[in-house]
């Protein structure tokens, strides 16, 4: 063998190589992305159904139907472009819908639902200050928000989505949550769980 013939079979070994590599590369993330896609799709549906469990106090801005219902997102997105999708036509307490990226927090005032991405675990104590004796609606999905405060949060058990409530913050925030939402949740007190 030449050495042209060698280095030939050595760049095709290489290329197929390659090759090879690139594909599984290609369907790898084809198969991951829609589980992802998938959950926070489910998660958007989530919010929405959400506030028809939950009544705002009389003097919130959420009563009045000239403001639209701002659904806020701190942090990193994880919804990539399914919340503009999903509340492009849809209502949330018969006021249509406007999503708003918080990366700076003062974009949080004026929220009336604040979904608190994973990216902000280690500024949440700030955010919770932030929003302390108003009657914002926050939604995670990050291990320990629910005992940190935050209202519902997200979690999974086995193949299946569901939520904690901290009923204690729910109700510091001047919210009110149906019995009914209850009964599906995962309650979390002060105290411990229910």
């Amino acid at each position: 063998m030449t050495c042209c013939e060698h280095c030939r079979s050595h760049v095709c070994v290489l290329g197929r190589r390659a090759v090879v590599m690139t594909l599984i590369l290609m369907m790898s993330p084809c198969r991951l992305w829609p589980q992802v896609v998938e959950e926070y799709q489910i998660k958007s549906v989530y919010l929405e159904r959400f506030t028809r469990f939950i009544d705002w106090p009389e003097n919130s801005a959420v009563n009045d139907t000239a403001i639209p219902f701002i659904i806020g997102v701190v942090g990193r997105n994880p919804f990539g472009s399914i919340l503009e999708k999903d509340y492009a036509h849809h209502r949330i307490k018969d006021k249509r819908v406007e999503i708003r990226y918080c990366d700076d927090l003062e974009r949080i005032e004026g929220c009336h639902l604040l979904f608190i991405a994973d990216s902000e675990k280690h500024g949440l104590d700030e955010i919770l200050e932030r929003v302390r004796g108003k009657a914002v609606l926050m939604v995670g999905d990050t291990q320990g928000f629910a005992h940190a405060g935050v209202h519902i949060n997200f979690y999974r058990s086995g193949d299946k989505i569901r939520f904690k409530i901290n009923i204690d913050a729910v109700r510091e925030a001047g919210l009110e949550v149906a019995s009914l939402l209850l009964d599906y949740a995962q309650v979390v007190r002060e105290g411990g769980e229910r």
